[in-house]
């Protein structure tokens, strides 16, 4: 039976003060340069720590393994972003001009369960949940009158989520939020949310969440949902006020339920671009095309009012030229832990959310490149590429193709 990252934490660090090894056990795990440790502090380095979770290097997008990772901080003035990576990739550094690192390499886990519960009249009530880590290798930090700390549970706060009580009473619906059911799995939007969780679901699960018109949603980044395994986990996480629940209605028009060995349609498809070099490459979802005669801080001023047009960031937003791709720049949104590029190709200015990219090698073939790509799709957005077609390229030397993906 799995434990907690949590749980595993304590244990580790009460037999490291038992051994009398340093009095920040947190460095026995974590590559920290002296500026980090100097500006978090132990115990806000321990919190972050306790919301990181070693899966994937966030320069090359390759498994962390055993080795110590490195802490990477990008400080945005009033935030900034934590991020873990291999040693050889990225030496441990609070950085205030940050370099690029590999785009689309945060992973995210969900685990949806039956929740048992019962009813003020003393009748089962049991409540669908999906417990989501949006970003299990990064975590986003906030400047405070006394320092930094965590500000992952105020970033969800302002989604529509809150605290729960012990009995999981939500509050309303979250506003503008809304899941579906398609064959086996359940995916979760919510406003403001650039990403949709996904999650495999029993036949029980899904029954019950027509049943109620909805189910909960758990978000936290200071547990691995794989790890979940028994309640006591979740109520120990809840009593924490590190999980945040909101309740996510059905969408309208949501599709009947179907034998889960049916064959269907995908319920809408996405398009991606496939761009490649001798020294770089990258898959992302095209979000919107612009003329390509406009310059290149109209172009920059265009992106940024489609990606936050609703709200005017709290923290810089600086276009940055990608040094081996030069017709693109590329935004970090911190927030979001997401990269975009504009780059001007030949029928017109793209802005890109990046899911993954190589800096430093390219492909030989294009078949390489594309096998490259479908499994970046898959891993990032649980859709399958059917089609690939030539696409417009930049002018300069490399490869295009358009991808569509359901």
């Amino acid at each position: 039976m799995g434990k907690s990252k949590r749980a595993r934490g304590r244990r580790e660090r009460a037999g490291l003060a038992a051994a009398g090894v340093g009095a920040s056990p947190v460095l026995r795990q974590l590559e920290v340069d002296d500026t980090t440790r100097k500006l978090l502090g132990p115990d806000v380095l321990e919190r972050v720590w306790d919301n990181l979770w070693p899966v994937d290097c966030q320069t090359c997008g390759r498994p962390l393994g055993s080795e110590r990772p490195a802490l990477y901080v990008v400080d945005l003035l009033v935030r900034a972003s934590a991020s873990l990576h291999h040693r050889a990739c990225r030496a441990p550094e609070w950085s205030k001009q940050p370099r690029l690192a590999g785009a689309g390499h945060l992973s995210w886990k969900t685990n949806t369960l039956m929740l048992f519960g019962v009813s003020s009249t003393g009748e089962r009530d049991d409540r669908p949940l999906m417990v989501v880590n949006p970003n299990l290798e990064q975590v986003t930090l906030a400047a405070t009158e006394t320092g930094w700390d965590v500000a992952t549970v105020p970033d969800f706060r302002r989604l529509g989520l809150r605290t729960p009580r012990r009995d999981f009473i939500v509050d309303a619906p979250v506003a503008g939020a809304q899941a579906r059911i398609h064959r086996a799995e359940v995916s979760v939007r919510l406003e403001g949310w650039i990403d949709a969780w996904t999650g495999t679901a029993t036949r029980e699960v899904q029954d019950r969440i027509h049943e109620l018109g909805g189910l909960i949603v758990g978000v936290t980044t200071a547990a691995n949902p794989d790890d979940m395994t028994r309640y006591e986990q979740l109520f120990s996480l809840i009593d924490s006020g590190e999980l945040l629940f909101g309740w996510i209605p059905l969408a309208p028009g949501t599709e009947d339920r179907q034998p889960l060995d049916t064959l269907t349609v995908p319920d809408s498809v996405a398009s991606y671009l496939l761009h490649w070099g001798e020294r770089h490459a990258s898959i992302a979802q095209v979000l919107a095309i612009t003329d390509h005669t406009l310059g290149e801080s109209q172009v920059f001023d265009w992106a940024t009012a489609q990606l936050f047009s609703e709200a005017t960031p709290r923290w810089p937003v600086e276009w940055r030229r990608v040094g081996e791709d030069p017709a693109a720049w590329y935004l970090l949104d911190p927030l979001a832990a997401r990269f975009y590029f504009v780059r001007r190709h030949d029928d017109g200015w793209k802005l890109l959310k990046v899911l993954a990219r190589i800096s430093g090698d390219g492909f030989a073939t294009e078949r390489e490149a594309r096998e490259w790509a479908e499994q970046a799709v898959r891993t990032r957005t649980n859709q399958r590429v059917f089609d690939w077609s030539p696409a417009d390229g930049t002018g300069l030397p490399g490869s295009t193709l358009k991808g569509v993906a359901g």
